[in-house]
């Protein structure tokens, strides 16, 4: 999707941040004035790593 252009201070996107609980993220931009959207993931399931708090490391 190509991003167009939009006039001075008027926002025209939607954008949304996923994570899912197996730890797999992505981003979704929706363009307002088309309704078209994209999505890209951002870290695959294999690439993160939890230590031993569940925290991500």
């Amino acid at each position: 999707m190509t991003v167009l252009p939009a006039p001075k201070r008027i926002p025209k996107f939607e954008v949304v941040l996923h994570v899912q609980s197996d730890g797999t993220m992505y981003v979704e931009v929706t363009d307002a004035r088309t309704g078209k959207s994209e999505r890209k993931h951002l870290i695959e399931p294999t690439k993160v790593r939890v230590n031993s708090q569940g925290k991500s490391v």
